[in-house]
């Protein structure tokens, strides 16, 4: 048996978070939704994406599926937000590391 897989969809004005069980006929298991400001502060939506999932409670040492707006480079963890008018706090952060 598997542990259901942790997941966070980032958006413009929110976050969205859920702990998905493919093995499972209902698949997604125990979800979350935040709201996240765009414009805040690298601090401040870092702190939402990380509240996100700590409420679904996937626990140390899980593997975690995140899709994040572009643009982004996902190889490497780091926004590459510039002008974009969304998320230009998080431009050059590592956002993996965090």
């Amino acid at each position: 048996m598997t542990a259901p897989q942790p997941v966070l969809e980032v958006g413009g004005s929110h976050v969205t978070g859920a702990l998905i069980d493919l093995q499972s006929p209902d698949p997604v298991g125990k979800t979350v939704r935040l709201p996240l400001d765009s414009s805040a502060d690298a601090a401040s939506i870092l702190a939402t994406l990380l509240e996100a999932g700590r409420l679904l409670g996937a626990g140390p040492g899980a593997h975690w599926a995140v899709a994040f707006p572009g643009p982004f480079d996902y190889a490497c963890g780091v926004g590459q937000f510039a002008g974009v008018g969304k998320f230009d706090a998080l431009h050059g952060a590592d956002v993996r590391q965090a």
